[in-house]
């Protein structure tokens, strides 16, 4: 079971169901979507950190002309292998070829900002691990001890959430940074230490013309989700820093995070990671039972039924005796 699987069933298990058990499939349709910008951006990401090995680069050191030259024949190789024929079939298709390149080239320019301002390197991109996809790990590597950052490309607007974890509706972050510190443990012998686990939302800003300095420019670019609160780690990913470009998170003068600020110690991190592992053998257990309840969950931003495909094929309607929601009431971070 991937992590995207089980981020399906949390919702609702009847929709899990239709997808995974009868293999029900939305009517395909000859266009260029969201969905496909994201896959598209994802598989230019990992060209370009192919050829980077290949050409022996560090991403700290990169020029500007390396990164717009690279990024073109990475994202022109990535439309070759997508099937470039619907990108060149309409003009709003090739408005969106270009709009691709454009937020493309100012993820890398964004990603360059956010490494050089700290001392992790990316280790692998589109990283295959246990039935999913780690988009980006980063490492950096110390004498006794591996620190990681997990990374996740969103192609819309989502922000990292504890109540959603909590409840099964975010569990790739938490799965994948559990798999890579076994993984970087077993393989270097090494304490892996969790440093953060982020999304990163592929977008395009628009910024103003008279702020728009490369610090400004890169807070545009900010990702979310959570950072390991400890002093010296939060120097490792941005280093002397009050204010952090990479992530929405503030240091008092003496350089300690302020209370409200979207950081977690080593020990709320494994608590974290213990949690998911339970999460996963209860969601197991109940899709290996055949548990199959048309019974999607509500909270304060919506329903499991805002953007479900199948809403034609349950007929779930709460105005009807019967159905109900699982009410999924918004908790304190604590």
């Amino acid at each position: 079971y991937s992590a995207t699987r089980l981020e399906k069933f949390a919702p609702c298990a009847f929709a899990h169901f239709i997808q995974y058990g009868l293999r029900l499939r939305e009517r395909a349709v000859y266009e260029f979507r969201p969905m496909d910008m994201g896959n598209l951006m994802h598989r230019a990401l990992e060209q370009f950190s192919r050829e980077l090995k290949k050409r022996n680069l560090n991403w700290a050191e990169l020029t500007e002309e390396q990164r717009e030259s690279i990024a073109e024949q990475a994202l022109e190789t990535a439309v070759e292998d997508y099937g470039n024929t619907i990108l060149e079939s309409s003009a709003r298709n090739a408005y969106m070829k270009k709009r691709t390149e454009r937020i493309f080239k100012r993820t890398l320019w964004a990603l360059q900002e956010q490494l050089c301002r700290g001392h992790f390197v990316p280790e692998g991109f589109e990283v295959s691990v246990g039935g999913g996809r780690i988009d980006r790990v980063d490492v950096c590597e110390e004498e006794d001890r591996v620190l990681l950052r997990i990374i996740d490309y969103k192609s819309g607007v989502e922000n990292f959430d504890l109540g959603d974890l909590y409840h099964g509706l975010q569990m790739q972050l938490v799965i994948y940074m559990n798999v890579a510190s076994e993984i970087y443990q077993n393989d270097t012998g090494k304490e892996a230490v969790p440093a953060g686990m982020f999304y990163y939302n592929l977008k395009d800003p628009i910024l103003r013309a008279d702020s728009a300095d490369a610090e400004t420019a890169a807070k545009s670019f900010r990702m979310s989700g959570y950072a390991n609160g400890d002093a010296d780690i939060l120097n490792k990913l941005e280093e002397g820093r009050e204010n952090f470009v990479s992530a929405s998170i503030r240091l008092t003068k003496k350089g300690t995070p302020y209370k409200n600020a979207a950081v977690l110690s080593t020990d709320d991190f494994h608590t974290i990671g213990r949690y998911m592992r339970r999460k996963i053998t209860e969601m197991g257990e109940a899709i290996y039972d055949g548990k199959i309840p048309v019974s999607p969950y509500k909270n304060e931003k919506g329903t499991a039924c805002d953007y479900c495909p199948y809403s034609s094929v349950c007929g779930f309607d709460p105005r009807l005796e019967g159905y109900d929601y699982r009410d999924f009431k918004k908790q304190s971070t604590e």
